[in-house]
C-alpha cells in the first residue's frame, strides 16, 4: 500500500484563543477546503462552525504544524497529544481526542 502524506493543521479564535486541530490528506485536501466547508456551514465540527458562523472569518488564523506525516496511526498520536493540552488549558473546539478522523 503506498503511503500518502498527512498534514496536521490548527484553526485559531483570534479573539477567544480557542483552537481546532485537524489532518488533512495533503494530495487531495487543503486549508482551502475548510475554509470553503466553513464558509458554507457545513463543517464537521460543531463548536468550530458555530464560532465561525458567530463570529466571521477574519478572526481566524490557519497553520499547518506537520508535514508530510506517513502514517494516519502517527498523525493521530500526534493531534491526540495537542487536543489534550488545548482541552486542558479550556482552549479546544476538538472534544475529546479519539481514533477517528474529525
Amino acid at each position: 500500500m503506498k503511503s500518502q502524506d498527512l498534514s496536521i493543521y490548527k484553526v485559531t479564535n483570534c479573539s477567544t484563543s480557542r483552537v481546532y486541530v485537524g489532518m488533512l490528506n495533503s494530495s487531495i485536501e487543503s486549508l482551502d477546503e475548510v475554509k470553503a466547508q466553513l464558509n458554507e456551514g457545513k463543517y464537521r465540527n460543531a463548536h468550530l462552525q458555530h464560532s465561525w458562523s458567530r463570529f466571521g472569518s477574519d478572526i481566524f488564523a490557519f497553520e499547518i504544524l506537520d508535514t508530510k506525516v506517513k502514517t494516519e496511526k502517527l498523525a493521530r498520536k500526534k493531534i491526540d497529544k495537542l487536543i489534550n493540552f488545548y482541552i486542558d488549558a479550556d482552549l479546544s473546539y476538538n472534544t475529546v481526542p479519539d481514533t477517528s478522523k474529525e
